[in-house]
């Protein structure tokens, strides 16, 4: 195989769901302080999200610039998603898709296309520390971690990573991602809105624009016949 897909860098730059910053600051309230971590699993998702299709305006900065786009989440089981990318003009930047372990990355524009292992994470997304079973919950303000709830919590998820959370009124506000004892990534929500930075200086904002129901029986994500198969530029968990 040859070639390397960078594609998604682009957009989050999350990709996951990939995610750029202004600062580590960037006007944020400071981060939940770590506490005794607690085992639990996999990521949460918000009541009633399976089974629906959600529509995105984003905004992203970070070192190498700005830009604006479109993303779509696909969410058709709690293990079966679509995310793809699209430009203000409504180009198509890239697509991915998780089903299970299965997980297939598109750039439309290289024409090209690679599969990932569902351990792994994509640094030019900026999310990789974030497993990518975890980017719909991360979009739909959810939680990361399943099972998780307020006012206040502390865990370490399955590839013993530490994430701190706060509620308010039942409602998520912010969640922290440790490393070493200083956050990585932090995110901050409001009702469709919400704001992911990363330590290295990224950030990436989001609205939900669009809520409606998913299509029964989501076809697996096609591969034009003219796209060669790549390698990802990917970092493996945790």
């Amino acid at each position: 195989m040859t070639g390397s897909l960078r594609g998604p860098g682009r957009l989050l730059a999350l990709a996951a769901l990939g995610a750029l910053s202004l600062s580590c600051g960037g006007g944020l309230a400071p981060p939940v302080a770590p506490g005794p971590p607690a085992a639990t699993g996999a990521a949460g998702l918000p009541e009633g999200a399976v089974g629906q299709q959600s529509l995105f305006r984003a905004t992203y900065e970070g070192p190498e610039g700005r830009g604006a786009l479109r993303l779509t989440l696909r969410l058709a089981a709690p293990d079966h998603y679509r995310l793809s990318a699209s430009d203000g003009f409504g180009r198509a930047i890239w697509s991915l898709e998780r089903e299970a372990a299965r997980v297939v990355l598109v750039d439309h524009r290289r024409s090209s296309w690679c599969s990932l292992g569902d351990s792994l994470g994509m640094p030019e997304l900026s999310l990789s520390e974030i497993p990518l079973s975890a980017i719909p919950a991360v979009l739909l303000g959810a939680f990361p971690v399943a099972g998780v709830a307020g006012p206040e919590a502390d865990v370490v998820d399955a590839f013993g990573r530490r994430w701190t959370g706060r509620w308010r009124d039942g409602r998520l506000t912010s969640w922290t991602l440790w490393r070493d004892g200083e956050p990585m990534v932090w995110w901050q929500g409001a009702g469709a809105e919400g704001t992911l930075s990363h330590r290295q200086g990224m950030q990436l904002r989001w609205r939900r624009t669009v809520v409606e129901e998913l299509d029964p029986g989501l076809e697996v994500l096609e591969i034009p016949a003219d796209y060669r198969e790549g390698l990802c530029d990917v970092a493996r968990l945790p």
